[in-house]
């Protein structure tokens, strides 16, 4: 997982969880999860990526939108509308997904 800090507001984190599925897929999501809440404290929160599950447990945030096994998931931020899935080109096996957050839902955090 990697995490970018916008100025002294919202975090953006990017997982790509292990393969299989299984046990350690799950210990992923939720470490994956407990880091970037870490991380974030306070701060409104958006956490993406590869869950390789299609239903991870993700308590505390919305889920913004997903295609099977990839997601987006918000905390302290509203997701507004449906989720876009991309065209991948050859970028990926995975189809990148867009999704509209609404940055003014993060002020009524404070």
């Amino acid at each position: 997982m990697h995490a970018v800090r916008v100025g002294e507001g919202c975090w953006f984190t990017n997982l790509h969880a292990s393969t299989g599925r299984g046990a350690s897929t799950l210990r992923d999501v939720a470490l994956a999860r407990a880091t970037a809440m870490r991380w974030a404290g306070d701060a409104p929160l958006v956490l993406g990526g590869d869950f390789n599950v299609e239903q991870p447990a993700m308590p505390s945030f919305a889920h913004a939108g997903g295609s099977r096994i990839d997601h987006v998931y918000a905390r302290g931020l509203a997701p507004v509308g449906p989720v876009v899935v991309l065209d991948r080109g050859a970028l990926s096996d995975h189809a990148p997904l867009l999704v509209t957050i609404d940055p003014s839902s993060a002020l009524s955090r404070t």
